[in-house]
């Protein structure tokens, strides 16, 4: 049994350790954008998900205070901590 199966497996009994997975993935897009912070459609690109998605992956990251939001006149930005 190859090495990439076995992760394949734990990830289909352990739905938590996708979900760490994806929630990494958007803080480190977050983390890389720097000062000038990140777009929710940004953050939706990077990591090839629904803007929707995206959104709620930052506002859970927003509520562990990982991530802070701020507002612009159009949209927002959203910045690591």
């Amino acid at each position: 049994m190859s090495k990439s199966f076995m992760a394949f497996e734990i990830k289909i009994h352990n739905p938590d350790l996708h979900i760490k997975d994806k929630m990494k993935e958007v803080l480190m897009v977050v983390f890389n954008a720097g000062e000038e912070g990140i777009t929710t459609r940004e953050v939706a690109d990077h990591c090839d998900m629904s803007v929707y998605s995206a959104r709620n992956w930052l506002m859970k990251l927003e509520q562990e205070k990982q991530i802070i939001k701020k507002s612009r006149p159009k949209n927002c930005t959203w910045h690591y901590c």
